[in-house]
């Protein structure tokens, strides 16, 4: 249940900017390693809800930045550039 509606919050956040991919990936691995018995349930519910805040985090940072999605998608992805270019550079 609990994935469902976080994978419908998700699935559009994710389609907007693809720089957001490292969130599915890290809910995959969550839901996995307690899938695996890998975690309690309380460590899993603790781990859920901070991934939960890091979603609500992400959903508001166009707003924080003063960007539309769109804008704020070409920041990642250039973002990520500068950033490979830099290591790459060293």
């Amino acid at each position: 249940m609990f994935k469902n509606l976080i994978e419908r919050k998700l699935t559009p956040m994710v389609a907007r900017n693809k720089c957001r991919q490292d969130l599915r990936e890290n809910f995959k691995e969550l839901v996995d390693e307690y899938n695996l018995g890998a975690c309690s349930a309380e460590e899993f519910f603790n781990k859920l809800k901070e991934f939960i805040g890091t979603l609500g985090d992400e959903a508001s940072r166009t707003v924080r930045e003063g960007l539309t999605e769109e804008e704020m998608a070409i920041f990642d992805l250039t973002h990520d550039l500068v950033c490979i270019g830099d290591y790459i550079l060293s």
